[in-house]
């Protein structure tokens, strides 16, 4: 009888280590997915250079990375793959390393007069993410990834 209780409690166990993993993994696919597809693209480097690294962040930049599948896909489902590989508990990151992701972020554009503005850029802003993209995301983290993450868990 109390190697049934004993077994029990370990399934229990188990099951929920493997439910945390699962919401960890599919929240942070998630929001790298987001990152990926809010990214503007313009010679498609930047949405190409998104990294997942585990303990520290990466600072690589691959000026060589494209990306033209759409919304990014192929650098999503890359990120995916990696997220899924790694058990929740650790601290991980997911960095862009391109120099101009600060300017699309905080509207640096600049000319020597001050914010600039051209076809794709008004006041220093991207056209295609007057927002930003990391802030913007961070900010929907529970409502648009965990809580969507754990409505998929079979309890």
């Amino acid at each position: 009888m109390a190697d049934d209780f004993a077994a029990q409690v370990r399934a229990f166990r188990d099951k929920a280590l493997a439910n945390v993993d699962s919401v960890v993994q599919e929240a942070t696919a998630g929001i790298a997915a987001a990152l990926v597809e809010r990214t503007p693209i313009d010679i498609t480097t930047l949405r190409a250079n998104w990294q997942f690294t585990v303990g520290s962040p990466s600072g690589e930049d691959f000026p060589e990375a494209v990306d033209q599948s759409p919304g990014g896909a192929d650098t999503a489902a890359t990120l995916a793959a990696e997220i899924r590989q790694v058990p929740a508990g650790g601290v991980t990151y997911i960095v862009n390393n391109r120099v101009y992701m600060p300017h699309i972020e905080y509207g640096l554009y600049s000319d020597k007069g001050g914010r600039r503005s051209s076809g794709r850029t008004i006041n220093g802003f991207s056209t295609q993410a007057p927002a930003g993209v990391r802030g913007i995301t961070v900010i929907e983290w529970e409502e648009s990834f965990v809580k969507p993450a754990i409505a998929k868990l079979s309890l």
